[in-house]
């Protein structure tokens, strides 16, 4: 009879430390289950931000990458500037040139003439004569050489004034793009800040 006291008495204590926490799971499941859903809307919440912040990181990126560009462009354009305006100086310079070549020429062949008219009149020998007209020759030479120095630097000019323009197209497009919002955040609607 011992025995059995004894093991009742074992089963009863056994029934009171397991029953328990069975009992008790069933009483605080609604507890744990508020806990559950609020730790999924946490967990939401903070997959919503890890979100943000990659979109943010990317748009940075972009903004980034874009600045860099807009840099190397506008460091491209101020040589492109300069290399432009050299031109213009350069074909200015030649201009004036041949605007005195042009009257050294006139010049000469008004002396030619007069030496003409000397050497018919006995006042001049046929050396000077032709002294003058090498010397005309010599002008007609170099008008030629700057007309053709004249028609390079403008074809150089123009071609670098077109190069000007493709860049300035380039840097526009990067001010559009910086502009723009990211392809990211076109798709999605603003959220509401709390």
């Amino acid at each position: 009879m011992r025995t059995l006291v004894i093991t009742s008495a074992c089963c009863l204590c056994a029934s009171i430390f397991v029953a328990p926490p069975r009992s008790c799971a069933q009483t605080a499941s609604p507890a744990a289950q508020s806990q559950s859903q609020s730790q999924s809307a946490t967990d939401k919440e903070l997959r919503e931000i890890a979100g943000e912040l990659r979109l943010l990181r990317a748009e940075m990126r972009r903004i980034s990458v874009n600045a860099q560009r807009a840099q190397v462009l506008i460091d491209r354009i101020r040589l492109q500037q300069e290399q432009v305006a050299r031109l213009r100086h350069d074909i200015s310079d030649v201009q004036e040139k041949l605007e005195q070549v042009r009257a050294d020429q006139a010049r000469a062949k008004a002396m030619i003439k007069a030496a003409k008219k000397q050497q018919e009149a006995g006042l001049r020998d046929e050396e000077d004569v032709k002294a003058f007209t090498l010397a005309t020759e010599e002008l007609e030479n170099r008008e030629q050489a700057l007309l053709r120095r004249e028609a390079a630097l403008a074809t150089e000019l123009e071609l670098a004034q077109g190069t000007l323009a493709e860049l300035d197209s380039k840097l526009d497009e990067i001010q559009r793009e910086m502009a723009q919002p990211s392809a990211d955040d076109a798709g999605k609607p603003a959220k509401r800040q709390d």
